[in-house]
């Protein structure tokens, strides 16, 4: 009987170190689980160029949300050097794959972390182009140069 007693006393407490194992290995799973989940949904995907500009020739509050003021680059008003301010924005409103390339030249420069856009009218003088860069995951506007001699 000594025997029996001493028999179901080490099944127990094998049965119980067995099942404080499990409950801990199912508690590291979770919180591994959990730590893997955080750290991917932490990684901030930038922002679709594409999307980002389709928005930004159609929303004039979108696009000012967007100019990165102060703005690199100049416009030439009868001449004179302006630099581009809030007051003086002029709202961009075509799409560059809108342009007429017989008419035009037309040169798009993408990186993953720019996008520039040249426009010209030949044997005009008329020329305009933009810089998006991607800050912080979101695209802005920070560069703008247009003239017309």
């Amino acid at each position: 009987m000594k025997n029996t007693v001493i028999t179901i006393i080490i099944l127990s407490l094998v049965m119980f170190f067995s099942c404080q194992n499990a409950e801990n290995n199912k508690k590291t799973n979770q919180e591994d689980k959990k730590s893997t989940e955080t750290e991917e949904s932490s990684e901030v995907k930038n922002e679709n160029f594409d999307d980002f500009y389709a928005k930004f020739i159609s929303d004039m509050d979108f696009q000012m949300e967007r100019v990165h003021f102060p703005i690199d680059g100049k416009y030439y008003e009868e001449g004179d050097a302006q630099e581009w301010t809030k007051d003086n924005w002029s709202y961009i409103k075509t799409n560059i794959s809108d342009i007429d390339r017989n008419e035009y030249d037309v040169t798009i420069e993408k990186t993953d972390e720019s996008v520039s856009h040249k426009i010209e009218l030949p044997n005009s003088g008329f020329s305009m182009s933009y810089k998006f860069s991607l800050i912080d995951h979101k695209w802005y506007l920070t560069e703008m140069n247009e003239s017309n001699f």
